[in-house]
């Protein structure tokens, strides 16, 4: 019963998965969603975070921790408003946003899917918590054919994997950008920044700029037996949201911290300044998924960026 689930807001985490806010976050909307525990359906269960914005319909960021208990069989598909938030702050998802098809570069006709940013696969052993994942504030128009049903699924799919062969949990922060942080990054001028893509919304006429990027960043730690973390391994992905068939999710790796300068946010902040300069300078996926949650810290490979100083965002 979706009575079992309740929500806060949040303002500052120390969670791992979750990105520090900054003072421009202010004017956005952050949240903490609870379901029926996996484990214990009569307990309640922290499923995920987000940082809404209404102006955009979009979360800038979706964070969650994941491990194999969360990871069953079957979907479900109960599209809602999220109930922590007004609607009129929301657009509706009840249908998929349009009708319209046109043409993308490998495919004659395309649209626009009501795209997860924490997928419902992720979620699929404990019913409350998939119900969740389809809330509005979770969905984003994203091209299907060639992005949402071919590479993303993909980069979902082995993240999950990566879940299902650790023996502990993996901490992911998933998201979506209309802009880089600064012009030279956007082609020198700035001019990129407006030149968004629009959805109209056919279930209530709301128009919706069309994400430019998306991204993920994923986090392992290793505990030592008071549970604190005294190894960790991180990697990003950054990929551009368009028809990209014929491209594997491998070629958009790059480390957290490059993620953190086209996004503008700190991520997994709560890790001690060691652990988290040295975890965020890597990009090597095949290195990531060989760190296991005992053991010996494995060879980085010279994917591995070089490391410098942390600086700490306001």
């Amino acid at each position: 019963m979706m009575l079992l689930c309740f929500f806060i807001q949040i303002f500052c985490g120390n969670w791992l998965e979750t990105p520090a806010l900054r003072e421009r976050d202010s004017t956005l909307l952050a949240r903490t969603h609870y379901a029926a525990s996996v484990a214990d359906s009569c307990l309640l269960e922290r499923n995920y975070s987000l940082l809404y914005d209404p102006a955009t319909y979009t979360s800038y960021w979706v964070a969650y921790p994941l491990c194999k208990g969360h990871l069953a069989t079957g979907r479900e598909d109960s599209w809602a408003y999220d109930p922590s938030l007004p609607d009129s702050l929301q657009t509706s998802v009840l249908k998929n946003y349009m009708l319209e098809r046109f043409a993308t570069e490998h495919y004659k006709s395309n649209y626009y899917a009501r795209g997860h940013q924490i997928p419902n696969a992720d979620r699929n052993a404990s019913p409350a918590m998939q119900a969740q994942t389809y809330y509005s504030t979770n969905l984003t128009p994203q091209l299907q054919n060639g992005f949402n049903g071919l590479i993303w699924a993909k980069l979902e799919k082995g993240i999950r994997d990566c879940a299902q062969n650790y023996a502990d949990t993996l901490y992911v922060v998933t998201g979506a950008s209309f802009e880089l942080q600064t012009p030279d990054q956007v082609g020198g001028d700035g001019s990129d920044r407006v030149s968004l893509s629009y959805v109209v919304n056919r279930n209530d006429g709301k128009r919706l700029p069309v994400p430019r990027w998306y991204w993920k960043a994923v986090l392992k730690v290793r505990r030592d037996t008071l549970g604190v973390p005294v190894q960790a391994s991180s990697v990003a992905f950054f990929l551009p949201h368009e028809d990209l068939k014929g491209h594997q999710y491998k070629e958009y790796v790059i480390p957290v911290d490059s993620l953190e300068t086209v996004t503008g946010f700190d991520f997994f902040p709560s890790l001690s300044d060691s652990l988290e300069v040295a975890c965020e300078a890597q990009a090597d996926w095949n290195v990531f998924q060989k760190f296991d949650a005992v053991g010996g810290q494995p060879k980085q490979s010279s994917q591995q960026s070089p490391k410098k100083k942390k600086k700490k965002k306001k």
